[in-house]
């Protein structure tokens, strides 16, 4: 048991120093694979493999990191990890929108909200909701965006969260303004700023006050 122990803390460290020492993050990573591989450790190696992902994505080599990323959510699949597959799957879909595959992007990130859903994690429902609707708004696609951000707005509103909530709003504004939609625009950033003023989130109350002087 005590190798599982060391695997489990070896990864542990590798994630700590991908923040902050990638060479020490990846030797870790090397040998928490080795000593995982050799018990038989599925856990930790899906974890190893994790990590170096998150190596390769820190360092821009985005494609090794999609592969590092893929042979992990292929144990934990096995594993049936359901958190830890929509983690990756969601990884993955990023790795995709960094080397502007949008559309595949888009089809792991639904994979990924689909798995949040089926284990009732709506906080990261809402959150892939946001991030599907940013890539559609960045393409130009505002009805599909609107479509995601008005889910993302259903499943915050559930969860009462209400900075999601006034960030939904305000992403909508945006996307109204730019369709030039101003009343509506207007409208979603007046309930923008409802929410954040109730947060006294100062950074949130000040974009609506510039993005209303922007419509008129």
């Amino acid at each position: 048991g005590n190798k599982n122990a060391e695997a489990f803390t070896i990864n542990l460290l590798a994630k700590f120093y991908l923040k902050s020492d990638l060479d020490k993050s990846i030797d870790l990573s090397k040998q928490a694979l080795n000593i995982a591989k050799d018990n038989k450790n599925q856990k930790e190696e899906a974890e190893a493999l994790k990590n170096t992902g998150g190596y390769y994505s820190k360092i821009n080599k985005y494609d090794l990191a999609i592969d590092f990323y893929q042979k992990s959510l292929t144990l934990k699949e096995k594993r049936d990890d359901k958190q830890g597959c929509a983690d990756l799957l969601y990884n993955i879909g990023y790795m995709n929108v960094k080397l502007s595959n949008f559309k595949v992007a888009i089809e792991y990130y639904i994979q990924a909200k689909s798995i949040y859903k089926i284990i009732n994690n709506l906080k990261e429902v809402a959150g892939m909701e946001v991030k599907i609707g940013n890539i559609y708004f960045s393409q130009g696609d505002y009805e599909a965006a609107s479509k995601f951000y008005n889910s993302s707005l259903k499943t915050s509103a559930e969860l009462k969260d209400s900075l999601k909530l006034g960030d939904s709003y305000q992403m909508l504004g945006v996307l109204y303004h730019e369709w030039g939609d101003y009343e509506k625009a207007i409208e979603c950033y007046q309930k923008s700023l409802n929410y954040f003023e109730k947060l006294k989130h100062t950074q949130g109350i000040a974009n609506n006050y510039i993005n209303i002087g922007l419509v008129y």
